[in-house]
């Protein structure tokens, strides 16, 4: 967390970790894929302000802070870890919004519990856009497979460099499986609990490992 010097607001700074631009050329050509989503934003999307790269191999992005807490932090919150269906509709409506104000041909790349904050009003940011998806794919799935848990959160396109917006809505499915379960994220195209009925069938058909095999949009969903 920062305080940008122009305009006195309040920023969040994202690092990227070294292994996704080992070297001054791979720093150069993720920064020029960050590039063209500069300025990027929406009433529920948190847009990147600024990318640059710091002494020639680290990448950061700057983006608006978000209100409040995170779904996640929400969650760790309540004594089962999860909220019901009802709760999380407006959420997910909102998050659709901010899916929606990414430009034609990109995607998020990153919907996570962590990545969605909520403030007291219900207002939803969706924080953290672009910086994955700009990511070198041999690096990022190198990293993803070494953390379960993080992995089963990212479409398995993603592991392949191949990912588009289908990906996001995996990760969406992702995300209302572990808020309506209190459970980590399940493996792709896992069986999800009887008891969530019907929002359970719509999960489960965005979490297909496969992309052609979900739906084109979350309005099934919502």
């Amino acid at each position: 967390e920062c305080r940008d010097h122009e305009d006195e607001r309040v920023v969040w700074v994202r690092i990227a970790s070294p292994a996704l631009s080992p070297d001054a050329d791979a720093a150069r050509a993720f920064a020029s894929r960050m590039a063209s989503v500069i300025g990027v934003s929406g009433p529920h999307l948190s847009g990147v302000l600024a990318v640059d790269v710091h002494q020639g191999v680290t990448l950061f992005s700057v983006e608006p802070a978000a209100p409040s807490l995170s779904l996640s932090a929400l969650l760790l919150n309540r004594t089962e870890n999860r909220m019901n269906a009802d709760e999380l509709l407006p959420i997910m409506v909102q998050v659709q919004k901010a899916l929606e104000a990414c430009p034609a041909g990109r995607h998020h790349g990153e919907v996570r519990l962590e990545r969605v904050f909520v403030d007291t009003q219900g207002t939803v940011q969706l924080t953290g856009a672009f910086l994955l998806a700009a990511a070198p794919p041999r690096p990022l799935a190198t990293i993803l497979r070494a953390h379960d848990r993080l992995r089963r959160e990212f479409a398995p396109e993603v592991l392949t460099g191949v990912a588009r917006e289908s990906a996001d809505f995996f990760a969406v499915g992702q995300l209302a499986y572990q808020a309506l379960t209190g459970e980590r994220a399940c493996e792709p195209g896992a069986s999800v609990p009887a008891r969530l009925g019907g929002v359970g069938d719509e999960i489960a058909k965005l979490i297909a490992a496969h992309p052609r095999r979900r739906p084109p949009s979350l309005a099934p969903l919502l």
